[in-house]
């Protein structure tokens, strides 16, 4: 009879063990989960900054060469490889 006694204390101490370490190995594969979606949305910020100062720029190069419509709206769709920006110029007046 202790011998069984022993064998399911084992099976017991086994099946422990085993959530324990389906537990920790959960939480690593989150964890790397988390840190790649948040690399993830760090480039794509960066791409999307990086695309906002290329249609900023490009806006005051229109203003400079005074190439918008004084008094009006100037508006300028400018593509990019990771996307399209929208360059819009509102003026009021005259040059």
């Amino acid at each position: 009879m202790k011998q069984n006694t022993q064998s399911g204390q084992t099976l017991i101490l086994l099946l422990f063990f085993v959530m324990v370490g389906i537990m920790i190995t959960s939480t690593f594969v989150s964890i790397i989960s988390n840190n790649s979606s948040a690399a993830s949305d760090l480039q794509q910020g960066e791409i999307a900054r990086q695309m906002a100062e290329g249609g900023a720029e490009n806006a005051l190069l229109q203003i400079l060469k005074n190439n918008y419509t004084p008094g009006g709206v100037t508006t300028e769709n400018i593509t990019f490889t990771d996307g399209t920006v929208s360059v819009t110029i509102t003026s009021s007046g005259s040059n």
